[in-house]
C-alpha cells in the first residue's frame, strides 16, 4: 500500500533537531545485554493510535474502476432503512465482481530492459509523448492508431538530395570579390593553402563558396534539408565547415537560423554554459577567500537564524560568525570587516554564490572601492 501524506506533511510541525550522532549512539549502548530492532513491516492494525488522532492516518486513493455504483447498487440496497438484509443471488454476483476488480487491477510495473519490449510515441515538432496501454484484440476499421509502416502508401526512393548549380561556380570565382585574387594567382600555381581542381577552389580540402544564392541553398540544406534535424547554429555551423569555406559563416549561419521558424519554436534561448574551471591555487593565507551562509537552523536564545561562513583557501581557516536570515548587505559587510577584516586584512577575490546580498549594488560598490575582485560560483554548483 501506498499512501500520498503530503496534507499532512504540511501542517505538521517540522522536528528541526539534528538526528543523534551515532558515536554518541554508541556510548550510550555500554554495558548492554540484549540487542533488538522492531519491524513494522507488517505494523498496520497492530500499532494503536492515540484517541482523537484517527483523522491523521486518513488518506485518498486514485484506484477506480468502471460503473462501480452499478455493481455496488445491490449490496448498497441492503443497508438501506427499513430494508430486510436478505443475501441473494444478485449480492453474491455484486460481491465477486467488486473483489474481482479490486484484486486484479492493472499493475503499472517498471520495464524489464532484458527481455524485449515495445514502446508506443506520438511525435510531434515540439516534444515527444507517450501513453500506457493494455494489448487487446481490435478490428482493422476500427484501429485507427494503425502502426505507421503498415500503413504509409507513399514510397520513399531516394535519401539522397542533388543542388543545381554549381557548375556556375567556376564562372563566380573569377569575378567575386572575396577569391578574385586567389583564384587568379591559383591558375599559374597554388597559392598558399589554395588549390585549384577541375576548375574549382579548394582550401584545405573545402570547397570555395562565392557569393550568391549557391550560399543560402548550402545553408537550408545544411540546417533543414535531407536528414537534417534542426540542429541550431553551432552544429549547422560545423557541417558547413567541414565541406565548403567562405568568409564570415557564422554570421550567415546565424541569420539564417533566426529566420527559421522550426529552430525558433524548437531551440532553447538560453545560451550553453562553458566548461567548468577550477579555482586558481591561493599563494598565501586570507588572499583568496570564499562566503555563504548556513540557514534553516533552529534560534538561539540571542534570536540568531543563520550562519555566515568565511573560508580562507589557502589554509581552509574558517570563521562562523552568527547572523539573522533577514540581514541586508550593509549588515553583512559591518561582520565581515569587524570579524575578518580587523584579523586578516582585504582580500583580492572572493568567492560566493549568487544571492540577493551578494548582487545588490552596494556590495558590488563597496569591493570595488576596495581593490577586491568579486567572483560567483555556478548555480547549484558551487
Amino acid at each position: 500500500m501506498c499512501t500520498d501524506c503530503r496534507a499532512i506533511n504540511n501542517i505538521t510541525i517540522k522536528y528541526r533537531h539534528p538526528i543523534p550522532r551515532l558515536d554518541d549512539m554508541l556510548d550510550e549502548l555500554h554495558g548492554a545485554i540484549i540487542f533488538s530492532k522492531i519491524d513494522l513491516k507488517s505494523g498496520y492494525h497492530q500499532i494503536r493510535i492515540k484517541e482523537g488522532d484517527e483523522w491523521k492516518i486518513t488518506f485518498k486513493t486514485k484506484r477506480f474502476f468502471k460503473d462501480f455504483s452499478t455493481l455496488a447498487s445491490p449490496l448498497n440496497e441492503l443497508v438501506k432503512k427499513d430494508v430486510p438484509f436478505i443475501w441473494g443471488e444478485a449480492q453474491e454476483k455484486a460481491f465477486h465482481d467488486l473483489k474481482e476488480k479490486l484484486t486484479h487491477a492493472p499493475i503499472l510495473a517498471l520495464p524489464n530492459f532484458a527481455q524485449t519490449f515495445e514502446l508506443e510515441c506520438d511525435a510531434s515538432d515540439f516534444g515527444i509523448g507517450q501513453f500506457l496501454y493494455i494489448i487487446k484484440y481490435k478490428k482493422g476499421k476500427n484501429n485507427v492508431v494503425a502502426d505507421a509502416l503498415s500503413r504509409r502508401h507513399s514510397l520513399l526512393f531516394s535519401l539522397g538530395s542533388q543542388i543545381l548549380g554549381f557548375d556556375n561556380i567556376k564562372e563566380l570565382h573569377e569575378n567575386d570579390q572575396n577569391f578574385q585574387s586567389t583564384f587568379t594567382k591559383c591558375l599559374q600555381k597554388p597559392f598558399d593553402v589554395f588549390y585549384l581542381l577541375e576548375g574549382y577552389l579548394f582550401k584545405m580540402g573545402r570547397l570555395c563558396i562565392p557569393q550568391g544564392s549557391i550560399r543560402k541553398i548550402l545553408l537550408k540544406e545544411s540546417c533543414e534539408g535531407g536528414l537534417m534535424g534542426h540542429f541550431g547554429v553551432d552544429k549547422t555551423l560545423i557541417r558547413v565547415k567541414c565541406k565548403f569555406y567562405w568568409a564570415h559563416k557564422r554570421v550567415d549561419v546565424q541569420r539564417h537560423c533566426s529566420k527559421c521558424i522550426t529552430c525558433l519554436q524548437a531551440k532553447s534561448r538560453v545560451m550553453p554554459h562553458g566548461l567548468y574551471t577550477p579555482l586558481p591555487i591561493a599563494s598565501s593565507p586570507w588572499v583568496d577567500i570564499s562566503m555563504d551562509f548556513i540557514l534553516g537552523l533552529p534560534r538561539t536564545q540571542r534570536g540568531f537564524d543563520s550562519i555566515f561562513v568565511v573560508v580562507d583557501h589557502f589554509r581552509k581557516m574558517t570563521h562562523f560568525i552568527p547572523c539573522h536570515k533577514v540581514n541586508d548587505a550593509s549588515y553583512i559587510s559591518k561582520l565581515f570587516f569587524k570579524e575578518v577584516v580587523r584579523l586578516h586584512g582585504l582580500a583580492k577575490t572572493i568567492v560566493s554564490n549568487k544571492d540577493v546580498k551578494f548582487l545588490s549594488h552596494f556590495w558590488k560598490i563597496l569591493w570595488e572601492k576596495q581593490g577586491t575582485k568579486l567572483v560567483y560560483s555556478t548555480t547549484c554548483h558551487p
